[in-house]
């Protein structure tokens, strides 16, 4: 009578050994190198409550709230003798209420209303005590909160005529909120950015057309049109508030405010189009393809590098054939258009990006699963997976500017019980 309640929890570690060495004293390098690595520990936990209700069968109505914690503690082994106390670096609890609302047969509404508080805790200070931000505390905290709408209509078009039969046009709009709760907005290269950040906020719209063509062979086209305002951007290239490696400087209080910045305005337009199902019995496909493009409306220089630095083109395609009833074979094909990156090329003491080009790629990957039993005793699903990726040995960058990994042997054994 009160609904359906939900209740999830979870917790997560993850540990990180960074080993490299670093000069002694970088301006006297007759002394010598010494150890600089670090170990970091993170760990994360959150959990949800949330309860869905079912009112005179054309309302389903959720309603939920959660909260998510992160956690790092960090040390670095030749100068830090034990791990530092873990910090607690991001908190965001939220809520939520949403109506799945069937106005009259084949139209349908979700409205939904969410809310969001978040906190993170800005690093201010470096490994041997120095404050990056003059007069600021050695932790800066920041906290946000917003609330978020969001509609999605759905028209099936079936009553119609007989050739709209399994079609469906769909409108969708919400606002688009994003605090700056990345560690690499935040806290970039190690520098305290979130210090001057501000949320990204404005309007999303998509159109959405579905349709069954054939047997299980579904069509969907999506058209999305993003107005984001404040949107965040690397300008290290252009910053005038980041202190010299040495000497004095006449910006005591605003260091690091323009090392990472909010433009102005970016509108962010997506197609994308999803196809697949079976073309015979023992054969079926999948195709995907993204077009992104992202347009500065600032006049911002970080704004034009940022926004030419992603790939407009992205395509996914495979095939699969059951060659028998327990053996079938993969194809899968990746291409991704030609794009600008930036990667690390510094030291967390020293840090340096450099740009990147990145020619376009196509990458193809084989494998063969062999069913081995559907039951066994309490195990379910027993299947083996032999895989070769990047058949062809292509030589590619990933999407941090880094060589891709060659050509790759594995298998795989998966159950569930």
């Amino acid at each position: 009578p009160v609904g359906t309640w939900t209740a999830q929890a979870y917790y997560g570690e993850e540990n990180r050994d960074y080993s490299y060495l670093d000069w002694v004293n970088k301006k006297n390098h007759s002394l010598g190198v010494s150890d600089a690595s670090w170990d970091t520990k993170w760990h994360q936990q959150g959990g949800m409550l949330y309860n869905e209700i079912n009112i005179a069968d054309s309302h389903i109505i959720t309603v939920g709230a959660g909260i998510e914690q992160c956690y790092d503690g960090y040390g670095r082994t030749a100068r830090w003798s034990s791990p530092q106390e873990d910090k607690k670096r991001i908190e965001i609890a939220s809520g939520y209420i949403e109506d799945k609302w069937t106005i009259v047969q084949g139209l349908n509404l979700t409205a939904g209303l969410r809310y969001e508080d978040i906190t993170i805790q800005v690093n201010n200070f470096s490994s041997s005590g120095i404050i990056y931000i003059t007069g600021r505390d050695r932790w800066i905290e920041r906290d946000w909160n917003e609330f978020l709408p969001k509609l999605f209509l759905t028209w099936e078009l079936d009553d119609l005529a007989d050739s709209l039969r399994d079609t469906s046009l769909s409108l969708g709009a919400s606002k688009i909120w994003r605090a700056p709760d990345y560690h690499g907005d935040y806290n970039p290269q190690g520098r305290p950015a979130g210090a001057w950040l501000d949320p990204e906020y404005g309007i999303g719209c998509d159109f959405v057309f579905s349709r069954r063509l054939s047997g299980d062979i579904n069509l969907k086209i999506n058209y999305a049109y993003y107005e984001i305002k404040d949107f965040i951007a690397y300008n290290r290239q252009f910053a005038e508030y980041t202190p010299p490696n040495s000497g004095a400087y006449d910006f005591q209080g605003l260091e690091y405010k323009d090392y990472r910045i909010n433009l102005k305005k970016v509108i962010q337009q997506t197609v994308e189009l999803q196809a697949g199902g079976h073309i015979f019995d023992d054969l079926s496909f999948y195709f995907g393809y993204a077009f992104l493009d992202f347009d500065n409306k600032g006049g911002e220089p970080a704004g034009e590098m940022e926004c030419d630095q992603r790939a407009k083109h992205r395509v996914n395609t495979g095939i699969e054939y059951n060659l028998s009833e327990n053996t079938s074979l993969f194809i899968d094909h990746i291409y991704q258009d030609e794009q600008i990156t930036e990667k690390s090329v510094g030291t967390p003491q020293n840090p340096e990006l450099e740009e990147v080009k990145m020619d376009s790629y196509n990458v193809f990957n084989f494998a063969v699963k062999q069913t081995l039993f559907d039951t066994w005793g309490q195990i379910k699903n027993g299947n083996i997976k032999l895989y070769v990726n990047n058949l062809f040995d292509e030589e590619y960058m990933n999407s941090d500017g880094y060589p891709a990994t060659d050509r790759t042997y594995g298998a795989a054994v998966n159950f569930s019980f």
